[in-house]
């Protein structure tokens, strides 16, 4: 039941953030608070782009999860037949929707692209993920 209700929270969340996106305020305002917003989503897309990186290494997540050394043969085997074929082309999968959707944002504050593109963008990319 949390995880509905973590959910509900996230979408209901994000679409207020797309409304307030569509809004002419958050394109509005001086070149200080846009210069400051567009830096932090590039160093949010840097992060999610490191982060990518270090899990799609198996020895790191190992290391960082020391538990999953300790699984038993047959658990070992599943780890290690899914981390490859499965897990790390989704990790990346999961980098490509969350950049381009940072991206976007920052494409709408820079004035390159409208903001109903960008939802309707973003709307695409959850479709497809769903």
């Amino acid at each position: 039941m949390i995880m509905f209700w973590f959910s509900f929270s996230t979408i209901l969340l994000a679409m207020l953030f797309l409304r307030d996106m569509l809004g002419a305020d958050f394109t509005a305002g001086d070149d200080r608070k846009k210069a400051k917003r567009t830096k932090a989503l590039l160093i949010g897309i840097a992060a999610l782009f490191g982060i990518t990186v270090l899990f799609s290494i198996k020895g790191a997540v190992t290391g960082i999860l020391p538990f999953i050394g300790e699984l038993d043969s047959e658990k070992q085997r599943v780890f290690d037949a899914n981390f490859s074929r499965n897990f790390v082309p989704m990790l990346w999968l999961w980098f490509f929707f969350s950049a381009t959707s940072l991206g976007l944002i920052v494409a709408v504050l820079k004035g390159k692209i409208k903001p109903g593109v960008a939802v309707g963008i973003i709307f695409v990319l959850a479709m497809i993920d769903v």
